[in-house]
């Protein structure tokens, strides 16, 4: 008889202990998954308020890859360094720009800089010059999706060296 008294008393602490487990899991499931929605009861105790949309992240979007070749904006030997009549031609997307740089520029640290027509800046970065198949190129993302259309200026300046403006338009 003690036998089946002792089944009875560790079948009753086992459900004891499965129910304490179960309110335990509904809780933090509660609490856990409606952080920022109201439950029925409490939408009902707040009254009649209009929902608001909670504002929507968009998913990020993969930038538009391209390469520009900057080589036609290099001087010519003997020529002064003037305006170019070349603009880049950049469509208004997010993108992933890999600029390769005029002859003579060397793999390295660059300081980059785009800057609008009133020359407020939109992009400053520092990025590694890297050489491939003969060519130093540096990449970056630049977004022109909410930038209005019109003329930018790159500015790109190898480490401890001056300023090369090149000009851009966004169209």
């Amino acid at each position: 008889m003690s036998v089946l008294m002792r089944g009875i008393q560790v079948t009753a602490a086992s459900l004891v202990v499965l129910a304490i487990l179960f309110a335990a899991g509904r809780f933090v499931w509660n609490y856990t998954r409606g952080r920022g929605e109201p439950s029925i009861s409490q939408a009902h105790q707040a009254g009649p308020h209009p929902r608001v949309a909670a504002p929507q992240s968009s998913a990020p979007m993969t930038p538009f890859a391209m390469t520009v070749d900057l080589a036609s904006f290099s001087p010519t030997r003997g020529e002064e360094a003037k305006d170019s009549p070349n603009k880049i031609h950049l469509p208004p997307k997010l993108l992933r720009v890999s600029f390769l740089l005029p002859v003579g520029m060397e793999p390295g640290e660059y300081a980059l800089r785009l800057k609008d027509s009133a020359g407020i800046v939109l992009k400053d970065a520092h990025l590694p010059g890297r050489l491939k198949n003969g060519v130093t190129s540096v990449e970056v993302d630049v977004d022109f999706s909410a930038a209005s259309r019109g003329s930018f200026s790159l500015m790109i300046r190898p480490q401890g060296l001056s300023w090369r403006t090149f000009p851009i338009l966004v169209e």
